[in-house]
């Protein structure tokens, strides 16, 4: 069984990432949103 992600769950495992290397006030939405291939304004939906 292939098991998918929710959009909600690609952009925490994202943030995750991210905020190994900077700090969390410093990611913008727009680079939350490429690191897991989507775009901005998914993240707003």
């Amino acid at each position: 069984m292939i098991v998918r992600q929710t959009t909600k769950e690609l952009l925490a495992a994202s943030l995750k990432d991210l905020a190994q290397f900077k700090p969390v006030d410093k990611i913008t939405v727009k680079e939350l949103a490429k690191n897991c291939g989507l775009t901005a304004p998914t993240f707003y939906q």
